[in-house]
């Protein structure tokens, strides 16, 4: 017997996890093992060497995919929502290429997750020394992250970066919609303007050009947006590091750059979840007969699947039905 051919194990040895495995997601080309902290892959030799020309590999191999498990709303909204809908028989689109452009959204909203991380940190550095230094009578020394526009501008790049991996999930379901004016264009002709998805893309429009726009005007050092560390106000006060835009069609008042960053990040997560929601209503297909619906699921499957939407019926009474699995 090929020692491939014989059983092998898996240990996620990570010192820094020790939670338990809670789900599993097979792809095409890897494996996904979720605990409650974070995502492994983990890939078999023969996937790496299909035609076994070195029998000297090892079963498998794993490595930390993501900082993120269960517990985590950031997997719950984006990788686990995608398990839960896009699922053969169930949708048209290509499950497979759904899930791995699913991950690879995940992963740009890692690396902007860790920008606002790590500008709140340094932000919150500065604060604790400030505090703690010895201010003179008629001087004061005002606390600084330093470099704050190159925050800005490396956040709003990777604002950008997650938008547009939603926007090559999009496509798989309306191959024309090349940025988000087109798409609203899309919904609107096909399903009305009065339609929930039409006026969902048209909700959040505004802050993925925001983004945009933002992101344009840092990078290309262009007019239009403020960028200020730390600043003495004129009634006495030390203003945060704040950010203001007027660029093109977007205007945002002058505000907290750590707030803005916080409420970007959530906002996307909430909008991947709903856009694969809405489009998967569009587009489920029928089943033995039955029409299948995209459903909120009752709390207690919410909890037990860590999404809040999945496939099901309704019954006589308008109850939703969600589907195993």
């Amino acid at each position: 017997m090929h020692v491939r051919d014989a059983a092998g194990s898996v240990q996620l040895d990570n010192p820094d996890d020790g939670t338990p495995i809670k789900d599993m997601l097979s792809l095409k080309d890897r494996m996904l093992v979720i605990t409650e902290k974070c995502t492994y892959e983990v890939q078999l030799a023969d996937q790496i060497d299909p035609k076994r020309t070195n029998p000297d590999l090892p079963h498998n191999v794993r490595r930390k995919l993501f900082d993120y498990g269960t517990s985590s709303d950031a997997l719950c909204k984006t990788l686990l929502q995608g398990k839960a809908l896009f699922r053969e028989g169930f949708t048209i689109v290509d499950v497979n290429v759904a899930m791995s452009l699913t991950i690879e959204a995940l992963k740009e909203f890692s690396a902007m997750d860790q920008s606002l991380r790590e500008f709140t940190s340094m932000e919150n550095a500065a604060v604790e020394h400030h505090t703690q230094a010895k201010q003179q009578a008629r001087s004061i020394g005002l606390p600084s992250v330093g470099h704050v526009e190159s925050h800005c501008k490396t956040f709003a790049q990777r604002a950008h970066h997650f938008g547009k991996a939603m926007l090559s999930i999009v496509r798989l379901f309306y191959p024309a919609a090349s940025n988000w004016d087109k798409l609203q264009e899309i919904a609107e002709a096909n399903y009305g303007k009065d339609d929930q998805f039409s006026k969902f893309v048209a909700s959040i429009k505004p802050t993925l050009v925001l983004i945009l726009n933002m992101r344009d005007s840092l990078e290309h050092q262009l007019p239009g947006v403020t960028v200020r560390d730390f600043a003495m106000e004129l009634d006495g006060t030390v203003a945060p590091p704040t950010i203001e835009l007027n660029f093109r069609k977007s205007k945002l008042p002058r505000c907290s750059v750590s707030n803005l960053m916080d409420e970007v990040a959530k906002a996307m997560l909430s909008y991947f979840q709903m856009m694969i929601v809405h489009m998967s209503s569009k587009f489920t297909q029928r089943i033995a007969g039955m029409e299948i619906y995209v459903v909120e699921l009752p709390p207690e499957d919410q909890k037990a699947r860590h999404v809040r939407f999945g496939y099901g019926v309704y019954d006589q009474v308008g109850r939703a039905v969600p589907f195993l699995g």
